[in-house]
């Protein structure tokens, strides 16, 4: 396993724009290497800050959003208009905003409840893999943290995920995956997911 790499910012807004960087060269090499960039996107507030970042100048005008998929690592079992639906969150900051084909937005339909929406989800997951492959390989996945250290409905101390049909381990090399935390509570559900002791600032 990887050790994680934590970097530390002053501020959100500085570190929503480095997050902002990095993301728009990665879609870039993805795209001129292979033609497409898939991503998986997350709920929370410092997400949604970044995405409202995106659907601004100039990195709205810096992506190509036709060659960009879209997938969510987790959802909420609510229908995508509530509050609490991460796809809402994110077609409201980012996705009504760019010009993102709607065949590239692969969401999952929490309102179909827990059986049938994780149906359609595999059915999209599966019809979007290259050929020859079981599952697509995702270039970037954006993570979301609770206080606790739980990450993606992952909890700490929870036994791990069996390679079976509900969980399948990622062995790909080229993904990058970002957790933004923000605040003292972050902060601390960093260090239990992490085991690293961070900084405090007085």
């Amino acid at each position: 396993m990887l050790e994680p790499i934590i970097r530390i910012f002053e501020d959100n807004s500085a570190l929503i724009r480095d997050v902002a960087a990095q993301f728009v060269r990665a879609v870039s090499q993805a795209v001129n290497t292979r033609g497409y960039f898939t991503v998986a996107l997350a709920g929370g507030g410092t997400p949604q800050a970044l995405y409202e970042l995106l659907a601004r100048p100039p990195y709205r005008e810096k992506l190509p959003w036709p060659q960009m998929r879209f997938f969510w690592g987790d959802e909420r079992c609510v229908p995508p208009d509530h509050p609490q639906s991460n796809y809402g969150q994110a077609r409201r900051a980012l996705l009504d905003q760019v010009p993102a084909p709607a065949e590239n937005i692969h969401r999952v339909r929490g309102e179909w409840g827990t059986k049938r929406g994780r149906g359609s989800y595999v059915r999209q997951l599966r019809e979007s893999a290259n050929p020859g492959e079981a599952w697509p390989r995702f270039d970037w996945v954006f993570l979301g943290l609770g206080a606790d250290g739980h990450t993606a409905s992952l909890f700490p101390g929870s036994p791990l995920p069996t390679a079976s049909e509900r969980a399948r381990p990622c062995r790909d090399g080229r993904l990058r995956g970002t957790t933004c935390a923000t605040g003292d509570a972050d902060a601390a559900g960093l260090e239990r997911g992490t085991r690293c002791a961070l900084p405090r600032h007085t």
